[in-house]
């Protein structure tokens, strides 16, 4: 056996000092005018499942995505607390899902973004509280995106195209095409060109507000916040309290390619997030990527869709994921330690 030993010549720039220029025309705060501690109930056991997230349809229903069972997807009532049904099996058959990234619904129809297969796969369903479906369709997407939300039957929005020099894109899901583009980058960082190293620093979670106006780009490595109106394009950047920039490295290979990496100071920003036709809540970690809590929050940061801070909400313990009624009246949490689902009331003022 031979063995070939192969040198690279490797560069390292912390990412963070590079963005002088980055978002200069942003807000920034330096604390929620409201501090609030959230009581949380036992709700419900969800036995030895491992959750690793969940969504709420029509208040009244969880669909909770389990990390250690071939059903990926379960229901539980939340009037009755208890499951109804498994559906949406893991595996590489057209009418399966290999890798989760982002599930929500769609009038009776559940989405899935596979990031693994590269696609989207649309579950039409009578009515979601029955576990039967009526057919399901795979679309292929037209390249490799961050995360996506679903606009309507037609239509899906997207974030993390590194190949492209737009934050957003509105794709047609029939022909692939791209049919708007929102914020370029060239906008938040004017002075410089933008690799595609560097774009991933500001890699983000993307929610939209219910009515499909407005979006929000939440950062993974700084507690960044990016609001796009998706009827004319304009968009604001808030960040703080802290307002950490990312700790990435940006690595320069031999053949002068851009690869980037998390430093030892990486710290995760936001993990989860839910919105309504009133706010944005978003669980916010603010550990090290090596910790053993870096996707878990105990803070939950709560924004109006005009981008004002609004409250930070504290959680008693660490949760992977939580949903938000509608009203924004209720609250749901899952205790990784208790492996139960807690229930909460959030007092509007």
């Amino acid at each position: 056996m031979r063995f070939f030993l192969v040198f690279v010549f490797i560069q390292f720039y912390p990412c963070h000092s590079q963005k002088s220029s980055l978002d200069a025309l942003s807000t920034t705060f330096a604390k929620f005018p409201v501090n609030k501690s959230i009581e949380l109930d036992e709700f419900f056991s969800i036995g030895d499942f491992s959750v690793d997230r969940f969504n709420i349809y029509n208040d009244s229903l969880l669909v909770i995505k389990i990390a250690n069972e071939s059903n990926n997807l379960i229901k539980y009532d939340l009037v009755t607390q208890k499951a109804i049904g498994e559906f949406v099996k893991s595996g590489r058959k057209s009418d399966e899902v290999l890798g989760f990234m982002r599930y929500d619904y769609y009038a009776n129809d559940i989405w899935i973004y596979d990031i693994v297969k590269s696609g989207l796969m649309i579950y039409k369903y009578s009515t979601l509280y029955d576990s039967s479906f009526k057919q399901s369709r795979f679309y292929k997407l037209p390249d490799n995106y961050y995360d996506v939300q679903l606009l309507d039957s037609n239509t899906f929005l997207t974030s993390g195209n590194y190949n492209s020099p737009y934050w957003l894109e509105e794709i047609n899901l029939l022909s692939g095409t791209v049919e708007k583009q929102y914020v370029p980058y060239s906008e938040t960082w004017p002075d410089q060109s933008v690799t595609k190293a560097e774009k991933t620093a500001y890699e983000s979670f993307l929610y939209v507000k219910p009515d499909k106006s407005k979006a929000v780009l939440a950062s993974r490595y700084a507690d960044r916040i990016q609001l796009v109106n998706l009827s004319d394009g304009s968009y604001k950047v808030i960040k703080g309290p802290e307002n950490f920039e990312p700790d990435l490295i940006v690595m320069k290979g031999y053949d002068d390619a851009n690869i980037s990496a998390r430093g030892n100071d990486t710290r995760y920003a936001f993990v989860r997030g839910k919105t309504t036709n009133e706010y944005i809540y978003l669980l916010y970690s603010g550990n090290n990527h090596e910790g053993i809590n870096r996707s878990y929050g105990r803070y939950i940061y709560k924004y109006d869709w005009d981008g004002n801070p609004i409250e930070r909400l504290e959680l008693p313990e660490y949760s992977r994921d939580f949903a938000v009624t509608s009203d924004d009246r209720i609250i749901y949490t899952y205790d990784p330690k208790d492996k139960m689902i807690k229930k909460g009331k959030l007092d509007l003022d």
